[in-house]
């Protein structure tokens, strides 16, 4: 049950935070919102870790890890811009799809899925060309979806999974440490 609040909070922040991000994108920067963002993003894990980690990784899995947070801000500087030029309708599914790639990575590196995953994977596959696809004209105070947006939320799509590929690739068991 807690496993399952927390599942759910963690969740609900996530969607806030990329909403909010999404709006504040288009007032300023995506690189403004992007650097300040995770520069408190990491101020924080960095205190909880020094405090609470019993101790850093080894090297190789630092060199994973860095990997993935190349990865992670490549694809969120590529989503907030995604959502300045687009309709955030249009990109919110898109990024979503970023779930699939550690499910193909998965495949790729022999695991084999249950019976639902291939059609989870097919069915979100689907939903983002069609959501893509959605009416490019934009009414009064709407923007018009446009190929640079869609583009630029597939990359941070593949970005965001290549990162939770590399977490997991990388992670050591230790919450602090990935």
């Amino acid at each position: 049950m807690l496993a399952s609040l927390l599942a759910l909070l963690a969740s609900f922040s996530w969607g806030t935070s990329d909403f909010l991000d999404g709006v504040e994108t288009r007032r300023s920067s995506a690189w403004g919102v992007a650097v300040v963002g995770q520069m408190v993003a990491a101020a924080g894990a960095l205190v909880l870790a020094a405090v609470l980690a019993p101790a850093p990784p080894g090297a190789a899995t630092i060199a994973v890890l860095v990997v993935g947070g190349a990865s992670s801000a490549v694809g969120v500087i590529a989503g907030y811009r995604a959502l300045a030029v687009t309709k955030m309708s249009v990109v919110a599914p898109i990024l979503a799809g970023a779930a699939v790639v550690p499910v193909l990575w998965g495949i790729a590196s022999g695991e084999r899925p249950g019976s639902l995953q291939p059609a989870g994977v097919v069915a979100a596959v689907l939903g983002v060309a069609l959501i893509s696809r959605g009416d490019s004209r934009a009414t009064a105070g709407e923007r018009a979806v446009n190929r640079t947006g869609v583009l630029l939320a597939v990359v941070a799509s593949l970005c965001v999974g290549g990162m939770l590929v590399a977490l997991d690739s990388g992670g050591t068991g230790d919450p602090y440490w990935p």
